[in-house]
């Protein structure tokens, strides 16, 4: 399973245990300096190290489209991955009570506790760069729309989610319908090669352990998306973006399902 994930998936950690973000200044050498470390590449004990930390259960939440399924009490308190701006308190009988990791792009970013994951999905260049801004001057306040000037998580839990595995999803999957895949997508399929199997709850939350519950991501029986905290009449805003191609991502978590890889546990 390592030399799997060794094949697969690399995630990049944000930074050697030498590297202390809050000394980097943003000159363009050391921006160039951290950029290249933040791509340094785990050695495989290093990888072998993160699975066995969370031994292979872990919980996905999507801040994207789904309706609400009262899954939270079947969801185990392991590591829960938490996309964009999805909330859990007052969702948690849909959501759970936990995180540990929380993947987010620039324009959805939040502060977090201490004790969870910061995971940077990066969509474009200027992203990097804003992380190493985030965490230390906060010299960049806007990128297409205005982002935080100063993020506060804990440091030493910053990833990033490696570029190189968006790609491979891109290219491989996706096949460049829209712009680029969504966050759900990217996690999902970040799931789908850590482990077996991937279960699929409508559109809320990932579930691993050997194989992967997904409780929230996908469309409705409509075939719309939505965020699961709002009360939209018409919930096609995902598709108006143009961003994303929603139909074809819901044709891959069906092609996928009827493959035996994920098991959906659909929504109203």
């Amino acid at each position: 399973m390592h030399e799997r994930i060794k094949a697969k998936l690399q995630l990049g950690h944000s930074t050697p245990p030498t590297t202390r973000l809050s000394s980097l200044q943003l000159s363009a050498q050391s921006s160039l300096l951290f950029l290249t470390k933040i791509f340094f590449l785990q050695t495989v004990t290093h990888i072998q190290g993160f699975v066995n930390a969370v031994s292979c259960q872990q919980t996905e939440r999507s801040d994207s489209e789904a309706d609400r399924s009262p899954a939270g009490e079947n969801i185990p308190v392991s590591v829960d991955l938490l996309i964009n701006l999805a909330p859990t308190v007052g969702y948690e009988d849909d959501a759970g009570r936990h995180t540990t990791h929380h993947f987010m792009y620039p324009e959805s970013a939040k502060n977090l506790l201490t004790n969870v994951s910061f995971v940077l999905v990066p969509f474009k260049t200027l992203d990097l760069v804003w992380i190493t801004s985030a965490l230390s001057t906060g010299q960049i306040r806007f990128t297409y729309a205005p982002v935080k000037q100063f993020l506060r998580v804990d440091k030493d839990k910053v990833q990033i989610f490696n570029p190189a595995f968006f790609k491979y999803i891109h290219d491989r999957w996706t096949r460049h319908h829209g712009r680029y895949p969504s966050t759900g997508m990217l996690v999902l399929f970040f799931a789908l090669h850590v482990c077996d199997e991937v279960q699929h709850f409508s559109i809320l939350i990932l579930t691993l352990h050997f194989q992967v519950n997904v409780f929230g991501f996908g469309a409705d029986s409509r075939g719309n998306w939505h965020h699961y905290w709002e009360q939209n009449r018409y919930s096609g805003e995902f598709r108006k973006t143009g961003v994303h191609d929603a139909d074809f991502e819901a044709q891959i978590i069906e092609q996928l399902a009827k493959a035996g890889k994920i098991t959906v546990f659909t929504g109203k």
